[in-house]
């Protein structure tokens, strides 16, 4: 019998099987090779159907994650052999076909991200998975029914159909960067409870669906250059890592709510305002380069700040930071002299952000006032029913009363 490793090409293959040499796979090394050469599954159906094509039942048992990425794999049929699998990588490859894999009922955790794949039905039953990457395929639609998944990624897809996500709620992470996911409304309400959502390169306007997810600790709005009011990211207060860069945000109002803020990265936007910013006492690392920046002291006193980025702005007091005891790192190289004009548009800026809080002071107040209105309605209209009750029972009693008396009589 010759070697397995002589096998470097196709011929050398189908000369081995024309032999009548049976062929052994015995370890990972040789599986990927013979992956990579790219014979068509009948070759293999038709080996094995004449006893020329045989696993080491050692390497099959024994074999529980298997890697092959970056080799330009077409066809994946010996991968149905491997039934004890629980991790298959397969990223950056060629495939199409993933037919094979409905097979691996033992499968957890799937990596099929950069390939031509269309159809995925056959993952259908594979219902242990609890990670799935399909980064960057050729699907139109998600429809999968998988109960116990808990990392999705579907980004790069030009997906329509997204309904197989309400059949995932234990989902905690999940990536819809470059869906065309225009409507956030398509993120059934199964999902509310997800940790970490993204959301790149979706040319989203409105964000108002996001209230719902009070559960985020991770969220990234990035290249949504349309995107300016983030007004309903202040319900979502666990947040600890927030990307909104490349946006039209200008206004950061929402973000004094998210006591928990960690990370924060908003570079490639309009913000001029940081005193959103100045209770945050948990940011350890800000991105605010190429924005309009002008004053930084609103962050003196975050004494967790680690590092900071604010290249390419207007800053005129970057010495209020640059001596803050816990940095590690900080950037404050290519600065621009702001205009008068300028500093006298930041200067109405924070004039607007002052009427802006007297505002919602009074608008607070008088949702507390129609509140107590309210409840003073009620009180009153409870009372006068309550009082017509007692009104009607006692003439009930006396009716009664009365007609016990003549009966005596």
């Amino acid at each position: 019998m010759k070697p397995n490793h002589v096998i470097r090409s196709q011929e050398d293959l189908l000369n081995h099987f024309d032999s009548s040499q049976k062929l052994e796979i015995n370890n990972s090394e040789q599986m990927e090779n013979l992956l990579c050469l790219n014979v068509q599954p009948e070759v293999w159906e038709d080996a094995s159907n004449k006893n020329l094509l045989s696993f080491s039942q050692e390497f099959v048992q024994n074999t529980t994650k298997f890697t092959s990425d970056c080799r330009e794999i077409e066809h994946i049929y010996l991968i149905s052999f491997l039934a004890n699998l629980i991790d298959l990588d397969l990223q950056d490859n060629n495939i199409s076909d993933i037919s094979s894999i409905i097979k691996l009922k033992n499968l957890k955790k799937l990596y099929l991200g950069r390939n031509k794949i269309g159809d995925i039905s056959a993952l259908q039953s594979l219902t242990d998975l609890i990670f799935l990457d399909l980064f960057s395929n050729k699907l139109t639609s998600y429809t999968l029914a998988l109960p116990d998944l808990v990392e999705l990624t579907l980004s790069c897809n030009k997906l329509e159909d997204k309904s197989g996500l309400q059949h995932s709620s234990k989902l905690q992470r999940l990536n819809l960067n470059k869906t065309e996911t225009t409507d956030l409304r398509t993120i059934p309400t199964q999902l509310f409870g997800l940790k970490e959502l993204t959301l790149q390169q979706n040319n989203l306007i409105e964000i108002v669906y996001l209230s719902n997810f009070v559960d985020l600790q991770y969220l990234d709005l990035s290249y949504n250059p349309q995107l300016q009011n983030i007004g309903p990211l202040q319900f979502c207060t666990q947040l600890t890592k927030l990307c909104i860069f490349t946006t039209s945000i200008s206004d950061i109002w929402p973000l004094q709510f998210l006591k928990n803020l960690k990370i924060l990265s908003m570079a490639n936007t309009k913000v001029v305002d940081l005193h959103p910013l100045q209770y945050l006492f948990q940011l350890q690392y800000i991105s605010v380069y190429h924005t309009c920046i002008i004053d930084v002291s609103p962050l003196a006193k975050l004494t967790l700040l680690e590092s900071v980025e604010f290249r390419f702005n207007k800053i005129t007091n970057a010495d209020t930071l640059q001596h803050h005891k816990n940095f590690s790192e900080y950037d404050f190289s290519d600065q621009e002299v702001p205009t008068p004009d300028e500093l006298t548009f930041y200067s109405k800026i924070l004039s607007v952000r002052s009427s802006h809080k007297q505002i919602r002071k009074i608008q607070a107040e008088n949702r507390v006032s129609k509140f107590r209105e309210s409840i003073t309605r009620q009180k009153e209209q409870f009372n006068l029913k309550m009082n017509e009750q007692i009104q009607f029972m006692n003439k009930k009693i006396e009716i009664i009363f009365s007609q016990n008396s003549y009966a005596d009589q």
